[in-house]
């Protein structure tokens, strides 16, 4: 007697795997522009908020007394701290 054995596969062909690995690559380069874009609109809104937040202190500025203030980024800052011995501004 004999007996007829199918052999049972399972998991996943070659094809499948790469059209998957295809799709989840085009939605990432979909994805990726968008997020930066997000990234970039909400430092230049933190920027926005900082800058609205210190306007109360320029308010109480005496009249006649000079004004003086300092625009960096944050990049010169980090940079500035690295050069400072033990990374500290004094």
């Amino acid at each position: 007697m004999a007996k007829n054995h199918k052999a049972v596969v399972a998991g996943f062909t070659i094809m499948e795997l790469l059209v998957v690995i295809v799709i989840l690559g085009v939605l990432a380069g979909m994805a990726g522009p968008a997020v930066s874009r997000i990234v970039r609109h909400q430092r230049v809104n933190r920027a926005a908020m900082v800058i609205t937040a210190d306007l109360p202190i320029l308010a109480q500025r005496q009249p006649g007394e000079p004004l003086h203030f300092e625009v960096t980024t944050l990049a010169v800052a980090q940079a500035a701290l690295r050069t400072v011995p033990g990374g500290r501004v004094t």
